[in-house]
């Protein structure tokens, strides 16, 4: 492995040795590991959805289709994909629905916040700082009274849901050519309390069968149809 960057005095043992140590040993660790793993999943919930947006408008050049995709950020592509969804007679099912709204407000928030402030860590606290000009965190001081703050434990929780969506979008690839609706059969990630956890079947009846969406989860095309 070659460095691009020069850097003085330190060759390419000692400086492998320095990043071991601080993901491994450092102060911050926790830090790196909480913000590395939002972000990692929160950007393979926008890659799913972009391929959803591809395979609505019929893009057959992914590669193309991404070049003209990749300055939306995450929430624009979701309000695009529901209006492409209702241009084009496609229904998205309650299910699917409910947890875009999720990932369009709550995890596109706290991913803005986690690009454009300076995060900070209070390990006595065991919560991350927004850091903004009005409000630098003092070592030792008391809280500031126009904080912005979240729990190690909850950005966790934030992040362990965009891994299960992760896998619900997928499913929802998958359903794409075998019906007119967009749907999370049996979605992994769970809603928040006060969302309507059971969807009114009358309004959420898929169009396939059960044994049909059964074969879906598994990858497989509905009865009677050949996999493209």
């Amino acid at each position: 492995m070659k460095f691009k960057f020069d850097f003085s005095n330190t060759d390419k043992a000692s400086l492998l040795e320095a990043k071991r140590r601080l993901f491994a040993e450092g102060i911050d660790r926790d830090l790196y590991l909480h913000i590395g793993y939002f972000s990692s999943w929160y950007a393979g919930c926008e890659m799913w959805i972009t391929l959803l947006l591809a395979r609505l408008t019929k893009s057959t050049d992914l590669y193309s289709f991404d070049l003209l995709t990749r300055g939306l950020d995450a929430k624009t592509k979701v309000i695009r994909l529901k209006r492409i969804c209702e241009d084009r007679g496609w229904r998205i099912g309650p299910n699917l629905q409910l947890r875009l709204n999720l990932y369009e407000g709550q995890m596109t928030d706290l991913r803005n916040k986690l690009a454009h402030t300076y995060a900070v860590a209070d390990y006595k606290r065991n919560v991350v700082i927004f850091t903004m000009l009005g409000n630098v965190p003092v070592p030792g001081a008391d809280r500031h009274p126009s904080e912005d703050a979240i729990s190690f434990d909850e950005l966790f929780e934030n992040a362990a849901w965009l891994n299960l969506f992760n896998n619900d979008l997928k499913a929802a690839c998958r359903s794409l050519a075998h019906s007119k609706m967009l749907e999370i059969d049996s979605p992994q990630s769970p809603l928040l309390p006060g969302q309507n956890q059971q969807p009114d079947p009358t309004k959420s009846a898929t169009i396939l069968g059960r044994r049909d969406r059964k074969r879906i989860r598994k990858g497989q095309p509905p009865r009677g149809k050949r996999s493209e």
